[in-house]
C-alpha cells in the first residue's frame, strides 16, 4: 500500500494550488473575453443553462465523490472495485437526473431553440463530469495530484482555445457551449485513462452489491453538505432566468464571477492550510486552537475589509473600463463586494466548528443560509431583478457569519485581545487608505479621459487600488495592528502539526 506522508501532502498542495491559480487566471481571461464580446442576454442564456444543469447535477453524484475518496484512501487495494461500484450507482442516477432536468426545463422554462441546444450541451457536460469526478477521487486517494493538476490545465486550455475560435469565427453561443463540451470530453479521456493505468484493473461499472450497499449506507451524510452547497451556488442564477430574463443573468454574472474568484483564491487557501492544524490542536491543545482561530479570523478580516471596500468604491470605473455594456449592474456589484468580509470569515468559523466536532451545527448553519438565499431570491427578483439577487446574496452570507459566530462562542471567547487588535486596527487603517484611493482615482481619471481598454483599466483601477493598499499596509504597521510576533506565532503553531500528524 502506498505510504501517505506529510511531505507528499505539502508537495501536492503546492502543485495543486499553482495549477488552480493558473486555471483561475485562464478562466477569468476567457470569461472577460466572452463578456466583452457578447451581449448580456447572450451571456445570460449561456450561463443560465449551465447553472440549471449544474443545479440538477446534485442528483448525479449525491456526495459519492468525497465518499469514494475517503473509502479508497482507507482501502487502496480495493480502489478499482470501489470505483466500479460507484460508477454502477451513478449510471441510473445520471439517467434519472437527466429526465428530471429536462422535465423541469419543459414545465417551468419557456426555452428558445438556442437555449434548448445550450441545455443539451450542458446536460452532456455534467453527465460526463459525474464520471470524471470518480477518477479524480481515486487520484486524490492515492495522493496523485499531479495528474489532476495537469487535467485542470488541459481542460481550461482546450475550452479557451475552442471557445475563442467559436466566438470570433461564429459569435454563436451554441458553438461556445460545444467548446466547453469538448473540454469536458478531453478531460474525461485523460483523467479516466490515467486512473485506469494507476489502479491497473478494469474500471468499467460493475454491479457489486456488497460494495454498492457499503457506499449507499454511508452516503446521506456526504449528500447533505453537497446539496446545500450546490443549491446555494446555482439557485440565484436559475431563479434570475426563471423570474427575470437572460439579460439579468448576464448582468449578474459579472459581480458573481469576481466574488467567486476572490473567495476561491484567498480564504480557500487559508482553509486548506489551517484546517488540518486546527483538527490536530482540537485533540491535543485547545489553548493553541483558540489562538490559531483568533489569528486566522483576524487575518481574514484584515484582508477582506480593504478588498471589499476598495473594490466597491472602484466598481463604476471597473465596469466603465472593462465591461462598459454591463454598467447597469453597478449597484448590485457594489453590494456584493461589500459582502466580501461575510464571504471570507466563515472559512475560519467553519474550519473551527468541523475541527471540534460541531459539523452538524456547521451543516445546519449552511442549510439556513441556503433557505434564506432561495427565499430572498424568490421574493426580491420579481421586483428588483439582479439587484434583488444581490440583496439575497448579501443577506444570506451575513446570516451565515452570525450563526457561525454564535456557535463559536460556545467554544471560545470571541472578543479576545488578538481579534480586537486585528479587527479594530483594520478598520482604523482602512479610513486613510480609502481617502488615498479616492484622491488618486480622481487624479488618474483626469489624465485618462477618453481612454478605453486595458490601459484605462490599469490607470484607473490598478494604480488607485495599489496606492490604497500601500497606505493601508503603512497604517497597519503604524498602529501596530500587524507585528513580527504574529507571523512568528503562526509559523510556530503550524510547524508542530507536521510532527503531530
Amino acid at each position: 500500500m502506498p505510504l501517505h506522508s506529510t511531505e507528499k501532502v505539502v508537495k501536492n498542495t503546492i502543485i495543486y494550488t499553482a495549477a488552480t491559480v493558473a486555471q483561475k487566471a485562464i478562466s477569468f481571461i476567457y470569461f472577460w473575453t466572452l463578456s466583452a464580446n457578447l451581449r448580456p442576454a447572450e451571456l445570460g442564456a449561456y450561463l443560465s443553462m449551465l447553472a440549471l444543469a449544474s443545479l440538477f447535477s446534485i442528483g448525479m453524484d449525491l456526495g459519492l465523490t468525497p465518499l469514494l475518496t475517503r473509502e479508497a484512501a482507507q482501502h487502496e487495494e480495493q480502489s478499482s472495485k470501489l470505483l466500479r461500484a460507484t460508477y454502477a450507482i451513478k449510471l441510473p442516477l445520471v439517467f434519472l437526473t437527466t429526465l428530471l432536468l429536462w422535465l423541469a426545463a419543459i414545465l417551468f422554462f419557456d426555452l428558445l431553440a438556442a437555449e434548448k441546444l445550450l441545455l443539451l450541451g450542458a446536460t452532456l457536460i455534467v453527465a460526463i463530469d459525474a464520471f470524471t469526478a470518480g477518477a479524480y477521487a481515486i487520484l486524490r486517494a492515492r495522493q496523485n495530484i499531479v495528474i489532476e493538476s495537469r487535467a485542470i490545465l488541459i481542460f481550461q486550455s482546450t475550452v479557451m482555445t475552442g471557445g475563442l475560435l467559436a466566438l470570433f469565427l461564429t459569435r454563436n453561443i451554441v458553438f461556445i457551449m460545444a467548446a466547453l463540451l469538448l473540454g469536458s470530453m478531453v478531460n474525461a479521456v485523460y483523467t479516466i485513462g490515467s486512473a485506469r493505468r494507476i489502479v491497473g484493473e478494469k474500471i468499467t461499472p460493475a454491479f457489486d452489491r456488497p460494495r454498492m450497499r457499503h457506499l449507499t449506507a454511508r452516503l446521506p451524510a456526504f449528500a447533505a453538505a453537497g446539496i446545500f452547497t450546490k443549491i446555494y451556488q446555482q439557485a440565484d442564477v436559475v431563479l434570475l432566468r426563471l423570474l427575470a430574463s437572460t439579460h439579468a443573468v448576464g448582468l449578474y454574472s459579472i459581480p458573481a464571477k469576481i466574488t467567486t474568484a476572490l473567495q476561491t483564491l484567498i480564504p480557500g487557501a487559508f482553509s486548506a492550510a489551517i484546517y488540518p492544524t486546527m483538527s490536530n490542536f482540537a485533540r491535543v491543545d485547545r489553548a493553541r486552537l483558540a489562538a490559531l482561530f483568533s489569528y486566522t479570523f483576524g487575518s481574514l478580516f484584515l484582508l477582506a475589509l480593504p478588498l471589499g471596500l476598495f473594490l466597491a468604491m472602484l466598481t463604476p470605473t471597473i465596469l466603465a473600463t472593462v465591461w462598459p455594456q454591463y454598467l447597469p449592474v453597478a449597484p448590485a456589484m457594489r453590494l456584493m463586494l461589500l459582502a466580501v468580509p461575510f464571504l471570507f470569515l466563515p472559512y475560519a468559523t467553519s474550519s473551527l466548528l468541523n475541527a471540534v466536532g460541531r459539523e452538524k451545527r456547521n451543516s445546519l448553519n449552511r442549510a439556513a443560509m441556503t433557505a434564506i438565499n432561495v427565499g430572498a431570491n424568490l421574493l426580491l427578483i420579481p421586483f428588483y431583478r439582479e439587484f434583488g439577487a444581490a440583496i439575497a446574496f448579501f443577506s444570506a452570507n451575513a446570516l451565515l457569519l452570525i450563526l457561525d459566530l454564535a456557535a463559536v462562542r460556545r467554544e471560545f471567547a470571541l472578543w479576545n485581545a488578538d481579534i480586537r487588535r486585528l479587527t479594530i486596527g483594520s478598520v482604523v487603517s482602512c479610513l486613510p487608505a480609502l481617502i488615498a484611493a479616492w484622491l488618486v482615482l480622481g487624479f488618474v481619471q483626469s489624465r485618462a479621459i477618453g481612454q478605453q481598454g486595458l490601459l484605462a483599466f490599469v490607470e484607473l483601477n490598478v494604480i488607485s487600488f495599489g496606492a490604497a493598499m500601500i497606505i493601508y499596509v503603512i497604517f497597519l504597521a503604524l498602529t501596530r495592528t500587524i507585528r513580527r510576533a504574529d507571523v512568528a506565532a503562526l509559523r510556530q503553531m503550524i510547524k508542530p502539526k507536521t510532527a503531530g500528524l
